[in-house]
């Protein structure tokens, strides 16, 4: 939003970091610590919250046989930018 808010999740003692993908959703672009509350729409003036979270945990399995978190990424949304992301082909 207009002053960055953003907060963090753990999983195992494991911050989250967020997704930057490019325009086409495709490609990873960076990482950014912590999840963002919303953002500023500079056209309508508006604040947007992401009312969703797309989470995607990556683990490992030791050589003892468990799994362990190697990797915990969010990626924050809003249904009203993205109505049909839910529907499934």
């Amino acid at each position: 939003m207009q002053h960055n808010y953003n907060y963090k999740l753990y999983l195992d003692g494991l911050p989250s970091v967020t997704v930057i993908k490019d325009t086409s959703g495709e490609s990873i672009l960076d990482y950014f610590h912590g999840i963002p509350v919303g953002y500023y729409d500079h056209e309508t003036s508006t604040n947007m919250i992401y009312n969703h979270l797309d989470i995607t945990v990556e683990t490992h399995e030791t050589m003892e046989g468990h799994q362990r978190v190697v990797a915990f990424d969010v990626e924050p949304f809003s249904l009203k930018d993205d109505e049909n992301r839910f529907i499934f082909s």
